[in-house]
């Protein structure tokens, strides 16, 4: 009489097998944490993107159409639009505020020769101060430093956002 033998698995190729899923889904959720690092990265660039587009926006509606300044500094810029509002934007800390209402907040430092507001004249190159008459205002260059937020992978990373705008409403000659 014939003896059938049931073969099984050993325990050594039952060991290798596990041995080989394991590094197959190491590999697999690798690549799904990078994958969704990734995807926060982008989304948070894309959401500071998006609320220095908006604050750049609404600075340059409201400085187009200035017809007076008060003050005029590096981190604050108060001034009269053409309805004969007087608005002031000021830089505190990490924020910027449109006549104390918040307009963006996360702000990084400027460092030394950058700041929120610079003020030229036509030749692109002098300063312009309240000292010079408003037509001399050639243009105002508004830079937003913005650090990254919700960003798990380098929510430290800077971006610098920059608007370059002639107002309107100045009596400047050499408008563009």
């Amino acid at each position: 009489m014939r003896m059938h033998t049931q073969r099984g698995v050993t325990l050594l190729e039952l060991l290798l097998a596990v041995a080989i899923l394991g590094v197959l889904a190491v590999l697999v959720l690798s690549s799904l944490t990078v994958g969704a690092k990734g995807f926060m990265s982008s989304r948070a660039d894309v959401e500071t993107t998006q609320r220095a587009r908006l604050a750049l926006t609404r600075l340059a509606m409201d400085l187009r159409g200035l017809t007076a300044i008060t003050t005029a500094q590096s981190s604050s810029l108060t001034f009269t639009d053409k309805e004969g509002t007087n608005i002031a934007v000021a830089l505190a800390d990490t924020t910027i505020t449109v006549n104390d209402n918040l307009l963006i907040e996360n702000l990084d430092s400027y460092p030394a020769g950058t700041s929120l507001f610079t003020y030229r004249q036509a030749d692109g190159a002098t300063a312009w101060t309240t000292a010079n008459s408003l037509d001399q205002l050639y243009e105002i260059i508004i830079t937003l430093r913005l650090t990254r937020s919700r960003d798990p992978v380098a929510g430290g990373v800077t971006h610098t956002f920059t608007a370059t705008l002639n107002p309107r409403n100045t009596g400047a000659d050499n408008f563009p």
